[in-house]
């Protein structure tokens, strides 16, 4: 069964820490994780460090993931920075 998680409009850095502790707790028991990125409108490196943490670790413990509906503006950053492979974005 998916865990949903909703991402925020504003993924900055001024909300990524307690954002992180908010969904670590949603995945705890998750078979696999859909981040829905569609109501993001607010992005910066922190936000974009803070989904490549949850991606990595959920990788490491085996869990699946994806990204559905992610905005033009996490596109856009993902891209920018590199990393859209590492988000399976590319």
């Amino acid at each position: 069964m998916s865990t949903l998680i909703e991402l925020p409009e504003n993924l900055t850095i001024h909300y990524a820490s307690s954002y992180l502790d908010q969904v670590k707790e949603q995945v705890l028991n998750a078979e696999d994780v859909v981040f829905d990125g569609a109501k993001i409108e607010t992005v910066d490196t922190a936000g974009v460090q803070l989904l490549l943490v949850m991606v990595k670790d959920l990788s490491l413990k085996g869990i699946g993931h994806r990204f559905e509906s992610p905005s033009k503006i996490l596109m856009e950053s993902v891209q920018g920075l590199g990393l859209a492979a590492d988000f399976n974005m590319a």
